[in-house]
């Protein structure tokens, strides 16, 4: 293999690094952070509050961080940011209230929102064209990694060496992953200046695949929500297990899936995400035991590491090198929605059925992506993919 097709350089390589000791130190607190609220006298009350600001400020920080890329170049950006996580996570420390501690969330997420548009905005620029889904998907495997053996690791620091210990190796984490940051060789692209208009903060472009994006993110939100209480009600008492093998499975998909889109598109492995994603939502309702509730766990990754770094590749292919930040933060923001919206407006749904039957509906409710990628939005993805085909790629400097 040539260089220039490289998928593997030093640059891809820090980044990933980057990405794993950035996601690790967010997911150590995944688990614990409920837990320090109610020890520092926060009633239970404002536990979803403490928790929820964190995505919340991530989602509000997205569209603008994909201008701010876009406008200021990806190294200054991603290096502050980088710079303020880090501190805002050992802020943790010091939040000995309950508003100190919402405070320091607030500002996590708003700097997690930057970092992570930017990282996956330079991973987009780095990695070659025809090799763009392979990358995606392998770059994500560091957030999978991350959230599945993040609270293990984080409740076992806890219960060894208190909070304090915790919360300092969280941002020692994202310590060491600022550091890695300075080595990357960040792309070149061409700077414009232009107004924070709703034009320049969401790209209008992908608004075809976003809509299919906040649709299929709202069975993850669904799913985080209710996937526990839903073990407990059919007598499993390691319902955990559902996050192990569901990471397992979106690492195995994303090792090929990514391999296939480049050589074939998205139209193929898209289909099929989404079928095996039915499957593994109609195994999960039939589920009355741990053998059927960890294959239908396996399988549900298998279909999220399919599609969602297929939707996350199309958006990218579909706009100009100088409009990638913009993409890959409405999408991101569209993940968030539809991840927030999903728990929320589906979940309505438990007050006049079974969660058995929710999954159901979510199975149904499947159709419509399906429809709307093979009528609209693939047709859509050649269009658009086809204007910015021969356009000239960042280079890489440093």
């Amino acid at each position: 293999m040539s260089t220039k097709n490289n998928l593997w350089t030093r640059t891809f390589t820090l980044l990933f690094l980057t990405n794993i000791l950035m996601w690790s130190g967010f997911s150590l607190l995944y688990s614990t952070m409920p837990l320090y609220a109610e020890d520092i006298g926060s009633p239970q009350s404002l536990i979803g509050l403490i928790m929820g600001v964190y995505p919340l400020f991530a989602l509000l920080a997205r569209p603008y961080a994909g201008y701010i890329y876009d406008v200021a170049g990806r190294k200054k950006v991603f290096l502050l940011s980088m710079l303020l996580i880090t501190v805002a996570t050992f802020g943790n420390i010091i939040a000995t209230t309950v508003l100190a501690l919402i405070i320091a969330r607030m500002l996590q997420g708003f700097f997690f929102g930057i970092a992570t548009t930017g990282a996956g905005t330079i991973v987009a620029d780095i990695v070659p064209a025809d090799r763009r889904g392979e990358g995606v998907g392998y770059a994500g495997l560091g957030n999978t990694f991350s959230l599945a053996v993040g609270p293990i690791i984080g409740l076992w620091v806890m219960n060894k060496a208190g909070y304090a210990a915790l919360f300092i190796t969280s941002g020692t984490l994202v310590a060491l992953a600022f550091v890695l940051s300075l080595f990357i060789s960040y792309p070149q692209i061409k700077l414009e200046r232009k107004k924070i208009t709703l034009d320049n903060i969401i790209e209008k472009r992908v608004l075809s695949v976003a809509v299919i994006t906040v649709i299929y993110s709202s069975l993850t939100g669904v799913l985080l929500t209710y996937v526990i209480l839903f073990s407990e009600e059919i007598g499993i008492a390691n319902g955990a297990i559902y996050f192990m093998l569901n990471a397992a499975g979106v690492a195995v998909s994303r090792l090929f899936a990514g391999r296939i889109m480049d050589k074939n598109g998205p139209r193929h492995v898209f289909l099929a995400g989404i079928i095996v994603t039915i499957l593994g939502l109609l195994l999960l309702a039939a589920s009355k035991e741990i053998i059927l509730y960890s294959t239908a766990s396996f399988i549900l990754g298998l279909g999220s590491g399919i599609v969602m770094p297929t939707l996350q590749a199309m958006v990218i292919n579909m706009v100009p090198a100088d409009r990638r930040s913009a993409a890959t933060a409405t999408h991101l923001t569209f993940v968030d929605i539809g991840i927030s919206g999903g728990s929320i407006v589906i979940g309505l749904f438990t007050a006049f059925t079974s969660l058995a039957a929710m999954f159901l509906f979510c199975a149904v409710m499947l159709v419509i992506p399906l429809l709307l990628f093979n009528l609209h939005a693939y047709k859509d993805y050649e269009a658009k993919t086809a204007e910015v085909k021969d356009m000239q790629e960042p280079t890489v400097t440093g």
